[in-house]
């Protein structure tokens, strides 16, 4: 799904890592240019936020025909997109259909914003006011259901509360949102 949606028959991707985990990004990312390759994509370029960023990186990322925003911390890499400016500019190519790709952490970020998280086992970080994302989607994505996180139950209170779906997967599932469609 993903790589049609990108419409090239050799897609790139920029592979962006949350910055939570700087120590393990290498085997993250080695990890998923194993995937890429495993499905023919070659050309997979990792962009740290949290190290060497500089605006001027934005643009080289948004050419990439897949951005692929990695799991991890989804405070911390919120924070990460909003200081270097790329949290607008991600929203923004996604709109004008740019093909963006979440794992995890990167994949809640998709939602209009990252409430969903405090179920989680990483703690909301002391001054961190504002959990609004990118607003890409009308749901909410729970990952690794039934690992951490809530229950059944409390996903079905907070969907009711908050008056918005709620996406559940186990680890390794997932969706696609491709145009209105989610697969």
């Amino acid at each position: 799904q993903v790589i049609a949606a990108a419409g090239s028959a050799s897609p790139t991707v920029g592979w962006i890592p949350s910055g939570g985990s700087p120590d393990r990004t290498d085997a993250y990312f080695a990890e998923r240019r194993r995937y890429y390759s495993e499905i023919g994509v070659r050309n997979v370029e990792m962009f740290c936020l949290h190290h060497d960023f500089e605006t001027n990186d934005i643009p080289r990322i948004l050419s990439n025909d897949i951005v692929h925003l990695s799991g991890g911390d989804p405070f911390v890499f919120l924070k990460n997109l909003r200081a270097t400016g790329l949290l607008p500019a991600l929203r923004k190519r996604a709109i004008e259909g740019g093909v963006i790709v979440g794992d995890s952490g990167g994949a809640m970020l998709m939602a209009q914003d990252i409430e969903m998280c405090r179920f989680g086992h990483i703690q909301v970080p002391e001054g961190m006011s504002s959990l609004s994302a990118l607003a890409l989607v009308d749901f909410d994505f729970h990952p690794h259901f039934g690992r951490y996180g809530a229950t059944l139950e409390q996903l079905k209170a907070y969907s009711k509360t908050r008056k918005r779906v709620v996406y559940a997967a186990q680890d390794g599932g997932g969706l696609a949102v491709v145009g209105r469609d989610i697969h």
